[in-house]
């Protein structure tokens, strides 16, 4: 899943890659998913040829775009999140014993 600079998803982007994992839509092991993408676009050219044109990048972000963005898994975010919330509980327990979570 790209992630921009600022730390932002796009929702188009997203909601297509929840779509495609869930329905294991041209899914394959993560060596092959630049084949799969690939075949994926075409496939999307070929059936929607005037729509594909507008939205073909926020469906399928390209390869060669990603260099600016950070490519991070749903996972790995997740867990980020987690593993951040939990070190703010915990410092502010050092700080704030009283205080009630």
């Amino acid at each position: 899943m790209p992630i921009t600079e600022d730390g932002k998803v796009n929702f188009t982007t997203t909601l297509f890659a929840l779509i495609r994992e869930n329905l294991s839509i041209k899914m394959r092991p993560a060596e092959e998913m630049d084949q799969a993408d690939r075949e994926l676009k075409h496939t999307l050219n070929k059936l929607w040829p005037l729509q594909a044109k507008k939205i073909i990048d926020k469906l399928i972000p390209p390869h060669e775009g990603i260099g600016r963005l950070l490519k991070i898994t749903r996972k790995k975010l997740i867990k980020s999140h987690k593993f951040d919330r939990k070190w703010s509980l915990s410092t502010v327990k050092q700080f704030c014993p009283t205080l009630e979570y």
